[in-house]
């Protein structure tokens, strides 16, 4: 063979070697049921079964509550590499799908989409979700509530509420609260001749429960 033949042969065995990335954990990974408020983390696995350096050049995640990161940037063929996720379901309820995109070198397959997905239990429901001081007038006082449920299959325990706004005055029915029962939280405005109009949060803390603290919001409206 000539000197040229093994020429050309390299040329060719350069113009086809290439990477290729090749997932070796599913595509999709469902996380199940989780509770509101909870990280959940995956790691899925990926693999270069081409002949040629992969390069992971970016991992982009649909929504700001996803976190990705690869564990390495370049494998060389037969090496494998992971991507670890983390979903943050802070106020998230219900079915669930973020999907993480993997751009790579690879020439056939730049784009490599994986997702994770499952339902987030929510475990204690707020009726109405935010505490609302309705028609307020100055120099009058004002009452709002909202009732609080334990969705859980477990016992409820709760601190003293505490608010943003120094001049509301939050009471609970109750610390406690069994299984499907409820607690109803009260707050009351002192007259105040300015019209300050109430904002915030209510926080309570969680002594016993499935997580460490509720909060929502506080807003109202003055009668013109």
């Amino acid at each position: 063979m000539t000197k040229l033949a093994f020429w050309i042969m390299g040329l060719l065995t350069a113009a086809i070697a290439a990477p290729k990335i090749q997932m070796t954990t599913p595509l999709i990974h469902d996380f199940g049921k989780v509770n509101q408020n909870d990280l959940v983390e995956h790691t899925f696995a990926f693999k270069n079964t081409g002949d040629d350096t992969l390069k992971i050049l970016h991992v982009k995640s649909s929504c700001g509550c996803t976190a990705a990161m690869v564990t390495q940037k370049n494998l060389a063929p037969t090496e494998t590499g992971h991507l670890q996720a983390t979903f943050d379901t802070r106020n998230r309820s219900g079915v669930q799908q973020k999907s993480i995109m993997i751009e790579s070198n690879d020439p056939n397959q730049p784009f490599l989409q994986v997702k994770i997905k499952g339902k987030i239990v929510v475990p204690y429901d707020i009726e109405p979700n935010f505490m609302t001081f309705r028609e307020m007038k100055s120099g009058s006082s004002s009452n709002a509530q909202v009732i609080l449920i334990n969705r859980t299959d477990k016992p409820l325990k709760l601190g003293e509420p505490q608010a943003d706004m120094s001049e509301l005055n939050v009471t609970l029915s109750q610390n406690t609260c069994s299984p499907g029962d409820s607690i109803l939280v009260q707050g009351h405005l002192p007259a105040m001749q300015e019209r300050k109009r109430p904002e915030g949060y209510i926080r309570i803390p969680v002594i016993k429960g499935s997580q460490n603290q509720l909060e929502f919001r506080v807003i109202g409206f003055y009668v013109q």
